[in-house]
């Protein structure tokens, strides 16, 4: 796949996920009408309207609508949340890491800031800015909308362990995600993913105002559900009419299927929301290192950059998880990259980093 492709693939993987979560949220948007508003649809109804000319009442009809109050919200709060968060995620992303701008007077930053240059003209890209992290351990991240509006942000580790050749392969790989327009695409996905978690907080917090503050306890949600959905069977009036009688010619025992199918979604949808995320950003890893030994010619540059940031096992504590898929190696430790199988890949923001090392390796036709 070339780099045309891959940026074409990558806006259509943005407009699909888009679209995907656009479907979740009137998912989670509807049930909340359907189940805890008691949403009928429209009926007719005769209402008694006096005359004043005959004076006489006559019976008219009316048609009653229902306002779709939950799910204008949830659409509402994921678009505020989404735009929000691709407009200034660029700005968040560099203040939750205290990153500051490269200072040219200080020899080795210097030497970061022309690298970041050479390789953005090897790229045929705008320079992107220069950013330090003040971390000891080696790491690096990209972040931004598009090439005009990117950040490539390293850590004083890395600056500290690398050799030119070596930042030069990181600094292209971190360009590669600039140019593959990956940072456009982690950068919707993220903003999504947190608009969901929002979503399902409130929800599940709006029938328990004092637990509501803490919403952001998965424990604590999962209780709040359980004790949710007792709620309403018990003596949510509305919902038990409705799982009792039924409801727009839906059986009772399908009813209370879907309202259960609901409630996992809401309940795991942070879960679920963040695996996907995780998925993404492996994908992109590999391509991204392919990128970066094409932009220098040289894999054996990258090889021996993963290798040192890989036997650095200290976490990058200025890197909360929330961003770990931005970087060059999952922030939480080099214990992290060296889990396989299932549950490892859904729970790992990077793929192994030997795996990625024998893939170059196999480039730079080495052992």
């Amino acid at each position: 796949m070339n780099i045309y492709e891959q940026q074409a693939e990558n806006r259509k993987n943005t407009s699909i996920l888009l679209v995907i979560f656009v479907c979740f949220f009137l998912i989670i948007g509807l049930g909340f009408d359907f189940f805890l508003l008691a949403w009928k649809p429209p009926t007719v109804q005769l209402k008694s309207v006096y005359d004043p000319h005959t004076a006489t009442y006559s019976a008219k009809p009316v048609r009653n609508f229902f306002i779709p109050f939950g799910t204008l919200t949830s659409l509402i709060v994921g678009f505020i949340g989404a735009f929000s968060g691709y407009r200034n995620g660029k700005r968040l992303v560099l203040a939750s890491t205290d990153a500051r701008m490269a200072n040219p007077n200080k020899p080795n930053e210097k030497v970061f800031i022309n690298i970041v240059a050479e390789i953005a003209t090897a790229a045929g890209l705008p320079r992107p800015m220069a950013y330090i992290v003040p971390d000891p351990d080696p790491n690096a991240f990209s972040t931004g909308t598009d090439p005009d509006d990117s950040v490539i942000a390293v850590t004083r580790g890395l600056l500290d362990v690398m050799t030119r050749e070596e930042l030069a392969a990181v600094v292209a790989h971190e360009m590669s995600h600039i140019r593959n327009y990956d940072v456009r695409l982690m950068t919707v996905l993220t903003a999504l993913v947190g608009s969901v978690n929002l979503i399902s907080g409130l929800i599940i917090g709006s029938r328990n105002r004092d637990e509501f503050g803490a919403r952001r306890n998965s424990a604590l949600m999962r209780y709040s559900a359980f004790k949710l959905s007792g709620c309403i069977i018990a003596d949510g009036a509305s919902v038990k009419g409705t799982f009792s009688n039924g409801k727009a010619g839906i059986p009772p025992h399908v009813m209370i299927i879907l309202f259960l199918i609901w409630l996992l979604l809401i309940v795991l949808s942070p879960m679920l929301s963040s695996i996907l995320k995780m998925a993404v950003s492996r994908q992109r890893e590999y391509l991204a290192d392919a990128s970066a030994a094409e932009l220098t010619r040289n894999p054996k540059g990258l090889i021996s950059a993963l290798e040192k940031i890989y036997a650095a096992t200290g976490p990058t504590t200025s890197i909360g998880k929330g961003i770990a898929h931005l970087c060059i190696m999952d922030p939480r430790g080099s214990y992290m990259e060296e889990r396989s199988g299932l549950a490892a890949d859904a729970l790992a923001t990077h793929p192994p980093m030997q795996k990625r090392i024998l893939a170059l390796k196999a480039m730079a036709y080495s052992r």
